[in-house]
């Protein structure tokens, strides 16, 4: 039998008005309403009554998004006829031809308990299992020996093969309810969480509905109300998602942030402003749904529905009076108490980290009951000060009991200056955390590095935290380097302003707390010398050790800077990076009287390009090496000097897809010029392996000088290879006279793209100048380059009428493309 035509037109009707519901009214229940009758009448009318549909998953739930999956298992009996199951072949294939995003599975009723069994996805879906057509009465079977025959059995297995799951589908995406860019429904904290929850619940309790579990005593009222609220917060931020994109997308990107924001009508003055609230609004239900798992995870285990938590490694020991070991979980004796003594709450988490022991979750109730009557005492209560100090420095890592203190209030309740970065977002296209999660993953990172465990890619910063002399203000700073972000101005500045105050507080001497500031003050100054300055230029190292002073205190500032970025995320730092600092950190330390005078390069007229030029009698010398250090190709050409050639070479860079990374120019005698540039490819290493491009460079090279290499077209075709921007980085160009006593500086920040260097040194080239020096830094999609340059003479630029040419010439340039 052939399945009806379905009406089409009126299942577009009700899709259309599900996404108006959704954009004028931003309520997600009204969506899924009419998404899910739609959906159903028009799977009923090809059904035809023949044949019977259930709803699994989500469709079974009546929680259809706009581009989900539909969901549907399809009850056939293997002794039917074969005009039953070619009516199965052709419903099915009607629902492909109008692209609904059909997932099905055909079986008898025995076939899905049997499948139920032993597949705990396929459990979980038909635990939403409901009836769009056919036979009810089998419908009705099928409901009953699941619920007398799969759920409630082998509840333990059930439980620990979505928790695996879970933590599998975590570290996919992060393993941060932090991140700036959240996958709102696979993501840590969010939606595929709080499903976890329901499911556990109702497959180990026998519940029909998640509300439930206020009645079976399971979670309170108002925590019930959190995981509701939450539930319908992502539900409804996904929905707008899926209608932005057209299609199932779950990632929450920068764009689509400001537009969501918009559309739910957050609050702010600009469009950032009210992506900030909405992103607020989103960390705070991820740290209340981590806050759900945990007590719910806590009852699974006291009733045994869990495989408890591993031994303690060490002894025990005595217990303070006022802590207790519960199931493997420390908790408070009385949890009244800390209401006279609220350093308790300190402590608790103190002995958790020396213990290396989790917390339970009724005394994480405890605390959070207990707050807000001690959150403006805690800050000057001295012995939980003493106490916040020693989590602070103890040998064992403090960052995982530093982000439970997070989560639960108590990090801004003894420090209120972190208040204000709890959930701030940073659009800056280089950062992956919310500013507090970057601040604790840094101080963590500060603790392996200190531990030796990252001695083999960071061997120099391992040794200097072994020669340090005190370690306290350098963990103080850590914890502090970013707290006054977002509060306008320059928030270093702003950060070492409050240290004397907090310092104060944790009880640090004078001398602990001037350096600590100073740490905070000059965060960036490592990073903006290594990267930005001519490290060859005895004034840019002079101009750093000047305010560095003494050893220890670059020791300590090159901790501080490399804990930092790696706590950026996981793809910043890289090899090139690190050798920018060794080098910049070497050249100091050779200033101040300690260590060996720094290496400088071969003479020029023994370097391999050079002698490459001599033997081609004319043309481009070439000369290519490989630093696995440094991750990087190395390319050293040596080449008749022009004003343009620089160019043309950073173009050939572009045109065989290389990144540049590092390029430096210098005169030498008889008219040359040795070229040299860095270059890694888009994966972030060296070229080492790409053999058959490199082979190319050569003819590549020639015919740029040749002038046959149409940089013009082809560039900016290859720019549409990338990906659409998701961060608006607005150019800018900086122009200063005072770094460097032979050039003039010119810093240009903007997008990074293909060919970006090409089109700077073009306008560079236009307004007639020379470049010395260039230093190229990407940090996640911007460019931070900067140039030595000179005019045609070899001065520097001063005249202000040739500035303003300058800088007009190099916008335009950056905005041609953007």
């Amino acid at each position: 039998m052939r399945a009806p035509s379905p009406d089409l037109a009126a299942y577009m009707l009700g899709r259309q008005h599900a996404l108006n519901e959704l954009a004028t009214g931003g309520r997600i229940q009204a969506c899924w309403h009419d998404l899910t009758l739609t959906t159903d009448t028009l799977l009923a009318t090809i059904a035809n009554r023949d044949l019977t549909i259930i709803a699994v998953g989500g469709y079974g739930r009546c929680e259809l998004f706009p581009y989900s999956d539909v969901d549907i298992l399809i009850l056939d009996d293997a002794e039917e006829n074969s005009e039953h199951a070619a009516h199965i072949i052709a419903a099915l294939q009607q629902l492909w031809d109008l692209q609904i995003p059909i997932s099905h599975a055909t079986r008898s009723i025995s076939a899905t308990i049997e499948a139920a069994r032993s597949d705990h996805t396929i459990a979980a879906a038909l635990m939403d299992a409901r009836l769009v057509c056919g036979n009810r009465a089998d419908f009705v079977c099928l409901k009953k020996r699941l619920k007398h025959e799969v759920f409630g059995y082998h509840a333990r297995e059930f439980v620990e093969a979505k928790l695996r799951e879970r933590d599998v589908r975590h570290t996919k995406w992060g393993d941060s309810r932090f991140v700036l860019e959240p996958n709102v429904k696979e993501g840590k904290g969010g939606l595929r969480d709080l499903q976890t929850l329901g499911w556990l619940a109702r497959y180990c309790y026998g519940l029909q509905r998640a509300s439930q579990l206020v009645r079976e005593d399971l979670l309170t009222r108002d925590e019930w109300q959190h995981y509701r609220a939450a539930y319908v917060f992502f539900s409804t931020v996904r929905g707008h998602l899926h209608a932005l994109r057209g299609r199932a997308d779950e990632r929450l990107s920068f764009d689509a942030q400001l537009h969501i924001a918009e559309v739910m009508k957050c609050k702010g003055a600009t469009p950032q402003a009210k992506a900030e609230a909405l992103m607020r609004s989103y960390f705070q239900f991820a740290r209340q749904v981590g806050n759900l798992t945990r007590i719910f995870c806590a009852i699974l285990e006291e009733e045994n529905l869990r495989i408890p938590q591993a031994p303690f490694a060490q002894p025990i020991g005595q217990l303070p009076d006022y802590l207790t070991l519960t199931n493997n979980r420390l908790n408070f004796s009385r949890a009244a108490d800390i209401i006279a003594a609220p350093q308790q709450m300190i402590g608790l988490f103190a002995l958790s980290q020396q213990l290396r022991a989790d917390i339970h979750p009724r005394a994480q109730l405890a605390i959070s009951r207990a707050l807000p009557q001690h959150r403006h005492l805690l800050p000057t209560n001295a012995e939980a000060n003493r106490i916040f100090l020693d989590i602070l420095l103890a040998k064992i890592p403090g960052d995982l009991t530093l982000k439970r203190m997070n989560e639960t209030g108590v990090l801004s309740a003894i420090l209120p200056e972190f208040a204000h970065v709890n959930g701030q977002m940073q659009y800056d296209g280089y950062h992956t955390y919310t500013v507090d999660e970057h601040i604790l993953v840094a101080v963590g990172n500060l603790a392996m590095i200190e531990s030796g465990r990252w001695s083999d890619h960071l061997p120099l910063s391992t040794a200097a935290a072994h020669e340090i002399i005190d370690r306290t203000p350098l963990y103080v700073a850590m914890l502090c380097h970013d707290i006054a972000k977002g509060q306008g101005g320059h928030h270093a500045e702003k950060g070492a302003q409050l240290l004397p105050h907090i310092g104060l507080r944790l009880g640090l001497t004078a001398a602990q707390k001037e350096l600590a500031a100073w740490l905070v003050l000059h965060q960036e100054l490592l990073t903006e010398t290594a990267f930005k300055r001519d490290l060859e230029d005895t004034q840019a190292i002079h101009d750093f050790v000047n305010i560095v002073q003494s050893p220890e205190r670059l020791r300590l500032l090159l901790l501080l800077t490399v804990a930092d970025v790696k706590a950026v995320g996981p793809a910043i730092w890289n090899p090139w990076k690190g050798a920018l600092m060794r080098e910049l950190y070497h050249r100091a330390m050779a200033m101040m009287g300690v260590g060996k005078p720094f290496a400088s390069e071969a003479d020029a007229n023994k370097h391999p390009a050079y002698l490459a030029w001599v033997q081609q009698q004319g043309g481009a010398g070439l000369h290519v090496q490989h630093d696995t250090v440094r991750s990087v190709t190395e390319i050293h050409c040596c080449v008749r000097y022009e004003r343009h050639v620089f160019r043309l070479l950073c173009g050939v860079m572009a045109w065989m897809g290389a990144n540049i990374v590092s390029a430096r120019v210098r005169l030498l005698p008889e008219g040359l010029a040795l070229i040299l540039i860095d270059i890694q490819n888009a994966r972030g290493e060296s070229f080492a392996e790409e053999t058959r491009k490199l082979a190319q460079l050569p003819e590549l090279i020639d015919s740029a000088m040749a002038g046959a290499l149409n940089f013009a077209d082809e560039l900016p075709l290859r720019r549409r290879i990338g990906t659409a921007p998701s961060v608006m980085i607005e150019p800018s160009v900086y122009i200063d006279n005072q770094v460097s006593a032979q050039a003039t500086m010119i810093e240009v920040n903007a997008r990074d793209r293909i060919g970006l260097l090409y089109d700077i040194l073009g306008a560079i080239d236009t307004c007639g100048l020379q470049v010395v020096t260039a230093h190229i830094a990407t940090y996640g999609s911007k460019a931070v380059d900067v140039f030595y340059v000179k005019d045609a003479f070899g001065l520097k630029i001063y005249h202000p009428t040739k500035l303003a040419l300058l800088q007009r010439t190099l916008l335009a340039a950056l905005g041609a493309h953007a």
